[in-house]
């Protein structure tokens, strides 16, 4: 019964998520949140319009993000730019299951590449996408990503590109600082990041240190409409002279999804492209 229910839930976290979070279907938020602070909704829908910005607040947001670039390693991070794995470690609950063990990997290849590999209980999945198209495989059984699964995908990796901070320099994005905040009860600086046919992503910085400690967005999940989604990130360890998070906890609607505290990454000098490709 538990084996049917993981690999149901599984299926349906790939399908409506590209694997980016293993959502599994919507559920209550059962015992509360824990402490962690929910942003008040706006609206329903995410937002992926680009506002007007004064010039002196885009100076303002690039000043904030210079700060957070030097503090992760500075000339360091070119080295997250081309080739990135993100292999992370912990627990995921879902449809209110005892929490189980859940071993996810990224392989990244910017600027239009992605591989996730996740592992849970008695379950191997694979999903990837290249500028062709995306796929994803359980066992033998290799299917091509609908659309809008695709695009969901596709988010995931756009994350994962501002995760790695000097595409923020990048003109096309406009930034715009936002009101104070706090996460974990530390005083953040925060900052809306724009840009034409993607979701605004806002930016928490720890205000004395500058790393990056939460990631939050509004997304439009297929079959479950849409939610608020922040990933907080914390225990930032050294590897290879850039500054990272080890821990990721996931949030939608105020429920932790994923808890995941065993976060490693490397910075290969090539990710073999037919791991991309699509499947004979």
């Amino acid at each position: 019964m538990r084996r049917a229910v993981i690999c149901k839930f599984l299926f349906r976290g790939i399908a409506i998520s590209g694997l980016a979070f293993l959502l599994g279907c919507p559920s209550s938020n059962g015992g509360g949140n824990g402490g962690i602070v929910t942003k008040l909704k706006e609206s329903t829908e995410p937002k992926n319009v680009v506002e007007p910005v004064t010039a002196e607040e885009a100076e303002k947001a690039k000043n904030q993000i210079e700060l957070a670039i030097r503090a992760h390693g500075g000339d360091n991070l070119a080295r997250m730019r081309n080739y990135l794995i993100c292999r992370q470690t912990g627990k995921s609950n879902v449809e209110q299951q005892a929490p189980f063990a859940t071993d996810r990997e990224w392989q990244i290849a910017f600027p239009d590449r992605i591989y996730a590999t996740v592992i849970v209980p008695n379950q191997t999945t694979y999903v990837w996408s290249n500028p062709s198209g995306g796929w994803w495989r359980t066992g033998a059984s290799t299917s091509e990503l609908p659309g809008e699964l695709l695009e969901d995908l596709q988010t995931q990796l756009y994350i994962f590109s501002l995760f790695t901070l000097t595409p923020l320099r990048d003109p096309q994005l406009v930034l715009k600082p936002l009101p104070d905040t706090s996460v974990g009860g530390k005083p953040a600086k925060a900052i809306k990041v724009m840009q034409k046919d993607h979701p605004q992503i806002e930016l928490d910085f720890d205000a004395q240190s500058n790393l990056l400690v939460r990631m939050f967005l509004r997304r439009k999940l297929p079959h479950v409409g849409a939610i608020e989604h922040q990933i907080l990130l914390s225990d930032h360890k050294r590897f290879e002279g850039i500054q990272l998070p080890t821990r990721w906890v996931e949030i939608n609607d105020g429920s932790v999804k994923m808890d995941l505290d065993g976060a490693e990454y490397r910075f290969p000098s090539e990710i073999p492209a037919k791991l991309f490709a699509k499947p004979d």
